[in-house]
Protein backbone atom coordinates (compact mmCIF):
# COMPACT_ATOMS: atom_id res chain seq x y z
CA UNK A 1 0.00 0.00 0.00
CA UNK A 2 1.58 3.40 -0.92
CA UNK A 3 3.13 5.60 2.33
CA UNK A 4 2.40 9.03 0.94
CA UNK A 5 -0.44 10.95 0.62
CA UNK A 6 -2.52 12.33 -2.76
CA UNK A 7 -0.68 16.27 -3.11
CA UNK A 8 -3.16 17.60 -5.52
CA UNK A 9 -0.92 20.02 -8.10
CA UNK A 10 1.83 20.42 -5.92
CA UNK A 11 4.81 22.25 -7.82
CA UNK A 12 6.76 22.27 -4.53
CA UNK A 13 7.14 18.44 -3.26
CA UNK A 14 9.49 18.29 -0.80
CA UNK A 15 13.18 15.78 -1.58
CA UNK A 16 11.69 12.76 1.21
CA UNK A 17 7.95 13.58 0.16
CA UNK A 18 9.50 12.76 -3.93
CA UNK A 19 11.53 9.91 -2.00
CA UNK A 20 8.56 8.46 -0.16
CA UNK A 21 6.38 8.44 -3.75
CA UNK A 22 8.92 6.95 -5.93
CA UNK A 23 9.34 3.97 -3.74
CA UNK A 24 5.49 3.59 -3.87
CA UNK A 25 5.12 3.96 -7.17
CA UNK A 26 8.39 1.32 -7.90
CA UNK A 27 6.45 -0.82 -6.25
CA UNK A 28 2.71 -0.46 -7.78
CA UNK A 29 5.19 -0.74 -10.95
CA UNK A 30 6.65 -3.97 -9.90
CA UNK A 31 3.34 -5.59 -8.88
CA UNK A 32 1.35 -4.21 -12.15
CA UNK A 33 -0.98 -2.32 -9.79
CA UNK A 34 -2.46 0.40 -12.20
CA UNK A 35 -4.56 2.44 -10.26
CA UNK A 36 -2.53 2.82 -7.43
CA UNK A 37 0.55 3.65 -9.94
CA UNK A 38 -1.99 6.18 -11.90
CA UNK A 39 -3.35 7.66 -8.14
CA UNK A 40 0.16 8.25 -6.78
CA UNK A 41 1.00 10.42 -9.92
CA UNK A 42 -2.04 12.04 -11.35
CA UNK A 43 -2.20 14.10 -8.37
CA UNK A 44 0.80 15.93 -9.31
CA UNK A 45 1.92 18.59 -10.84
CA UNK A 46 3.32 18.31 -14.34
CA UNK A 47 6.86 19.50 -13.03
CA UNK A 48 6.68 16.73 -10.35
CA UNK A 49 5.52 14.09 -12.40
CA UNK A 50 8.33 14.53 -15.02
CA UNK A 51 10.75 14.40 -11.93
CA UNK A 52 9.52 11.06 -11.18
CA UNK A 53 9.89 9.70 -14.42
CA UNK A 54 13.52 10.86 -14.57
CA UNK A 55 14.22 9.19 -11.57
CA UNK A 56 12.67 5.72 -13.00
CA UNK A 57 14.89 3.48 -14.58
CA UNK A 58 14.34 2.26 -18.04
CA UNK A 59 12.09 -0.46 -17.43
CA UNK A 60 10.08 1.84 -14.93
CA UNK A 61 9.79 4.30 -17.46
CA UNK A 62 8.25 2.57 -20.11
CA UNK A 63 6.04 0.83 -17.73
CA UNK A 64 4.74 3.92 -16.32
CA UNK A 65 4.11 5.47 -19.67
CA UNK A 66 1.93 2.21 -20.64
CA UNK A 67 -0.06 2.36 -17.53
CA UNK A 68 -0.79 6.40 -17.77
CA UNK A 69 -2.44 5.54 -21.70
CA UNK A 70 -4.27 8.32 -22.51
CA UNK A 71 -4.37 10.27 -19.28
CA UNK A 72 -0.96 10.89 -20.26
CA UNK A 73 -0.01 14.75 -19.47
CA UNK A 74 1.11 16.15 -22.33
CA UNK A 75 3.17 18.97 -20.17
CA UNK A 76 5.42 16.08 -18.85
CA UNK A 77 7.93 15.47 -21.76
CA UNK A 78 9.32 19.12 -21.80
CA UNK A 79 10.62 18.83 -18.61
CA UNK A 80 12.22 15.40 -19.10
CA UNK A 81 15.69 14.64 -18.85
CA UNK A 82 16.64 13.31 -22.14
CA UNK A 83 17.54 10.18 -21.65
CA UNK A 84 13.82 9.79 -19.86
CA UNK A 85 12.05 11.79 -22.94
CA UNK A 86 13.72 9.46 -25.38
CA UNK A 87 12.24 6.32 -23.26
CA UNK A 88 8.53 8.05 -23.03
CA UNK A 89 8.76 8.52 -26.59
CA UNK A 90 9.16 5.58 -27.36
CA UNK A 91 6.58 4.08 -25.44
CA UNK A 92 4.01 6.04 -26.73
CA UNK A 93 4.98 5.46 -30.42
CA UNK A 94 5.19 7.65 -33.25
CA UNK A 95 1.47 8.27 -34.00
CA UNK A 96 0.55 9.18 -30.02
CA UNK A 97 4.30 11.60 -29.67
CA UNK A 98 2.65 13.12 -32.54
CA UNK A 99 -0.73 13.65 -31.04
CA UNK A 100 1.07 14.96 -27.68
CA UNK A 101 3.26 17.24 -29.93
CA UNK A 102 0.22 19.02 -31.46
CA UNK A 103 -1.02 19.99 -28.28
CA UNK A 104 2.32 21.60 -27.25
CA UNK A 105 3.52 25.30 -27.90
CA UNK A 106 5.86 25.16 -30.82
CA UNK A 107 9.05 25.92 -28.88
CA UNK A 108 8.17 22.86 -26.69
CA UNK A 109 7.66 20.74 -29.31
CA UNK A 110 10.69 21.35 -30.95
CA UNK A 111 12.41 21.14 -27.65
CA UNK A 112 11.50 17.69 -27.15
CA UNK A 113 12.26 16.96 -30.66
CA UNK A 114 15.48 17.67 -30.14
CA UNK A 115 16.59 15.89 -27.35
CA UNK A 116 15.76 12.42 -30.13
CA UNK A 117 17.51 10.55 -32.28
CA UNK A 118 17.10 11.26 -36.16
CA UNK A 119 15.48 8.11 -36.50
CA UNK A 120 12.49 8.54 -33.72
CA UNK A 121 11.97 12.22 -35.16
CA UNK A 122 11.60 11.22 -38.56
CA UNK A 123 9.39 8.58 -37.09
CA UNK A 124 7.38 11.15 -35.65
CA UNK A 125 7.38 13.51 -38.70
CA UNK A 126 6.09 11.14 -40.67
CA UNK A 127 2.87 10.15 -38.43
CA UNK A 128 2.48 14.47 -38.09
CA UNK A 129 -0.37 16.10 -39.62
CA UNK A 130 1.02 18.23 -42.65
CA UNK A 131 0.69 21.52 -41.04
CA UNK A 132 2.56 20.12 -37.37
CA UNK A 133 5.43 18.38 -39.21
CA UNK A 134 5.75 21.66 -41.70
CA UNK A 135 6.42 23.23 -38.63
CA UNK A 136 8.38 21.27 -36.34
CA UNK A 137 11.40 20.46 -39.76
CA UNK A 138 11.09 24.30 -40.11
CA UNK A 139 12.35 25.12 -36.52
CA UNK A 140 15.07 21.85 -36.55
CA UNK A 141 16.57 23.25 -39.45
CA UNK A 142 17.43 26.36 -37.44
CA UNK A 143 20.61 26.20 -35.40
CA UNK A 144 19.98 25.55 -31.99
CA UNK A 145 19.20 28.62 -29.30
CA UNK A 146 18.73 30.70 -32.46
CA UNK A 147 15.97 32.91 -32.54
CA UNK A 148 13.90 30.85 -35.29
CA UNK A 149 14.32 27.85 -33.38
CA UNK A 150 12.75 29.24 -30.23
CA UNK A 151 10.26 31.22 -31.89
CA UNK A 152 6.39 30.24 -31.38
CA UNK A 153 4.63 29.35 -34.59
CA UNK A 154 1.54 27.46 -33.27
CA UNK A 155 -1.32 27.60 -36.41
CA UNK A 156 -5.14 27.40 -34.96
CA UNK A 157 -6.67 25.29 -37.82
CA UNK A 158 -10.22 24.46 -38.53
CA UNK A 159 -12.05 22.20 -40.68
CA UNK A 160 -13.84 24.27 -43.87
CA UNK A 161 -17.11 22.64 -42.91
CA UNK A 162 -17.20 24.23 -39.87
CA UNK A 163 -19.49 27.60 -39.29
CA UNK A 164 -18.44 30.16 -37.25
CA UNK A 165 -20.40 29.46 -34.10
CA UNK A 166 -18.14 26.36 -34.02
CA UNK A 167 -14.76 28.33 -34.42
CA UNK A 168 -15.74 30.93 -32.09
CA UNK A 169 -16.73 27.60 -29.18
CA UNK A 170 -13.97 25.92 -30.13
CA UNK A 171 -11.28 29.21 -29.55
CA UNK A 172 -13.24 29.78 -26.13
CA UNK A 173 -13.00 25.83 -25.13
CA UNK A 174 -9.24 25.76 -25.92
CA UNK A 175 -6.43 25.95 -23.37
CA UNK A 176 -3.34 26.28 -25.55
CA UNK A 177 -3.94 29.03 -27.63
CA UNK A 178 -1.08 31.55 -29.10
CA UNK A 179 -0.51 34.17 -26.91
CA UNK A 180 -1.57 36.29 -29.85
CA UNK A 181 -2.99 35.36 -33.05
CA UNK A 182 -4.71 37.28 -36.33
CA UNK A 183 -5.04 34.37 -38.97
CA UNK A 184 -7.45 30.96 -38.82
CA UNK A 185 -5.81 28.32 -41.07
CA UNK A 186 -8.79 26.14 -42.86
CA UNK A 187 -7.98 22.64 -43.63
CA UNK A 188 -10.11 20.07 -46.08
CA UNK A 189 -10.75 16.57 -44.21
CA UNK A 190 -7.21 15.38 -44.70
CA UNK A 191 -5.81 17.90 -43.03
CA UNK A 192 -4.62 19.57 -46.29
CA UNK A 193 -4.80 23.50 -46.18
CA UNK A 194 -7.25 25.41 -48.36
CA UNK A 195 -7.39 28.72 -47.12
CA UNK A 196 -7.38 31.64 -44.18
CA UNK A 197 -9.66 33.65 -42.64
CA UNK A 198 -8.94 36.39 -40.37
CA UNK A 199 -10.19 36.37 -36.56
CA UNK A 200 -11.66 40.15 -37.17
CA UNK A 201 -13.55 38.38 -39.92
CA UNK A 202 -14.72 35.35 -37.85
CA UNK A 203 -16.42 37.91 -34.72
CA UNK A 204 -17.84 39.94 -37.23
CA UNK A 205 -20.29 37.28 -39.12
CA UNK A 206 -23.30 35.44 -37.82
CA UNK A 207 -22.45 32.44 -35.96
CA UNK A 208 -24.66 30.42 -38.78
CA UNK A 209 -22.04 31.36 -41.26
CA UNK A 210 -20.22 28.76 -43.04
CA UNK A 211 -15.71 29.21 -42.91
CA UNK A 212 -15.82 28.09 -46.09
CA UNK A 213 -17.80 30.97 -47.50
CA UNK A 214 -15.73 33.80 -45.99
CA UNK A 215 -12.09 31.97 -46.22
CA UNK A 216 -9.69 33.41 -48.49
CA UNK A 217 -8.45 31.01 -50.67
CA UNK A 218 -5.03 31.90 -50.44
CA UNK A 219 -2.44 28.39 -51.32
CA UNK A 220 0.35 30.17 -51.65
CA UNK A 221 0.45 31.33 -47.65
CA UNK A 222 -1.14 28.23 -46.43
CA UNK A 223 0.84 25.74 -48.23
Amino acid sequence: MPTTQNNPLSTDESDAQIAARLEDLKEAIDIQDVDTARELIDALHYTDKAELINLLDVDGRHELTDMMGESFDKDILPELSHEAAIDVIETLGPDKSAQVLTQLEMDDAIHVMVELSQSNQQDILSAAPALLREELEEGLAYPEHSAGRLMNKRLICVPEFWTVGDTLDHLRERADLPASFYVIYVTDPKFHPVGRVTLAKVTQSKREVSIASIMEQDPHAVA
